[in-house]
């Protein structure tokens, strides 16, 4: 069955939001991918990826470019079927030497920013009493790493979000998914920006023997991100997805340590004796 596809975050060749929205397109849906800067940093990447999805702009920390983006979506598309919040930022580096603002910007880029756009689209998701909210999590989201402090402290909110949201609107029709990937091959990691004085600091012992030591070893063992592209269609198209979806082997092996808030357990408590 085709859907309509948003997708954050698509301007990256090798990361997963490209791949989600070619992974949809191959399987018959219609997508429309997101990224920022399409008439000039990103044109290339927009121009590229326009071959299998609706290429629009979209800088998730907007409020009204996110209202008007969803406006857009509905008009053009009629409808939309599946929300794919990839979108994401990631900054490293100690606690300690973590700016305020620059908290704030990861919580807003990667809590808030998801938060727009459901808000956004769910009179329309419970006009039609379907639809799906995949959120891109991590590993990171449950299992925590050193010297990502903001990273984490955004994915594990944006876990406690979805949880909430899946209770609030399931009554809906409306489901939520939340896709937790461990390390894959999408270069993130090398390009990782961090936090100043990193290097030299007191905590650069810690980055030289958790990260330098280790990362190019790391980073060739990593698993190939199509799989979490896979992961993320195959939550659209299956209404019977688990609310929590880790994948890789790390995050499957991790995942079992910790006890998520379970579909049965949505089933079981949610907000009965409410009178809708």
């Amino acid at each position: 069955m085709s859907h309509v596809c948003v997708v954050t975050g698509c301007n990256e060749r090798h990361g997963f939001g490209w791949l989600i929205a070619e992974e949809l397109h191959r399987r018959g849906s219609t997508v429309v991918a997101t990224m920022r800067d399409v008439a000039a940093r990103n044109r290339d990447p927009a121009a590229e990826l326009g071959g299998v999805a609706d290429v629009r702009e979209l800088d998730v920390t907007d409020d009204a470019e996110a209202t008007a983006f969803v406006d857009a979506v509905l008009r053009d598309h009629g409808r939309i079927d599946a929300i794919v919040n990839n979108a994401a930022v990631v900054r490293h580096g100690p606690a300690e030497q973590v700016a305020p603002d620059t908290l704030l910007q990861v919580l807003d880029a990667n809590v808030v920013g998801p938060h727009r756009l459901i808000r956004a689209a769910l009179p329309h998701l419970r006009e039609r009493g379907s639809g799906v909210i995949v959120q891109v999590s991590s590993i990171n989201g449950f299992s925590v790493a050193p010297l990502s402090a903001s990273y984490c402290a955004s994915k594990f909110a944006l876990e406690a979000y979805s949880e909430v949201l899946a209770y609030e609107v399931g009554r809906f029709g409306i489901r939520v998914v939340i896709v937790e990937p461990s390390g894959f091959s999408t270069g993130v990691h090398v390009r990782a920006v961090w936090e100043p004085g990193t290097e030299v600091g007191p905590y650069g012992p810690l980055k030289q023997a958790y990260w330098d030591a280790d990362l190019e070893e790391w980073t060739a063992e990593m698993e190939d991100p199509r799989i979490v592209a896979r992961a993320v269609a195959d939550a659209v198209e299956d209404a019977d997805t688990p609310l929590h979806v880790p994948v890789g082997g790390p995050a499957v092996r991790r995942r079992a340590r910790y006890r998520p808030v379970s579909d049965d357990a949505l089933r079981r408590d949610a907000l009965e004796g409410v009178d809708w």
